[in-house]
């Protein structure tokens, strides 16, 4: 055999050896490579699967659209610092409101058309409200102060 010929052989012999180890061995380096047998890897994080579910709201639970759940005990409303406190308030049909003026000034309460006596320091104002709604309200002496008063059913 010539010189030639047996390089030929040898280089022929060396791309097979590499041919039969890349196909026993490929996929094990693949998957070192990867991080493990399965493609996982203990630094990288596990793959995650999202399903999405639809959980219905508890029986007394209020819709999300709903206005806020009616607080009996909020039924007062304090004047202190030119601010109306709560500035929001939410409440069952029926209920009276109290209006206190803790303020070292003097303020009302107008709603629309109608308004309350002047409050001095320490007066109250009462009004009812029985039909559901939303309500805004102002001090008639400084028109900056703001309320509201949302009726439920």
């Amino acid at each position: 055999m010539s010189r030639s010929a047996t390089h030929r052989h040898r280089a022929a012999r060396s791309r097979l050896a590499t041919l039969a180890a890349a196909v026993l061995f490929g996929p094990a380096l693949v998957s070192c490579a990867q991080g493990g047998p399965n493609g996982d890897s203990p630094s990288a994080p596990a793959p995650t699967t999202s399903v999405e579910t639809s959980v219905p709201p508890a029986a007394d639970s209020p819709p999300a659209s709903s206005p806020p759940a009616p607080d009996a005990t909020a039924s007062a409303v304090d004047i202190r610092d030119f601010a109306f406190s709560p500035a929001e308030l939410t409440v069952p049909v029926g209920t009276t409101i109290t209006w206190t003026n803790s303020d070292s000034t003097r303020h009302s309460v107008r709603w629309g058309d109608s308004e309350s006596p002047v409050l001095a320091t320490g007066a109250t104002y009462e009004r009812t409200l029985d039909t559901p709604g939303t309500y805004a309200y102002a001090c008639g002496l400084h028109p900056s102060m703001r309320g509201t008063v949302t009726v439920v059913p």
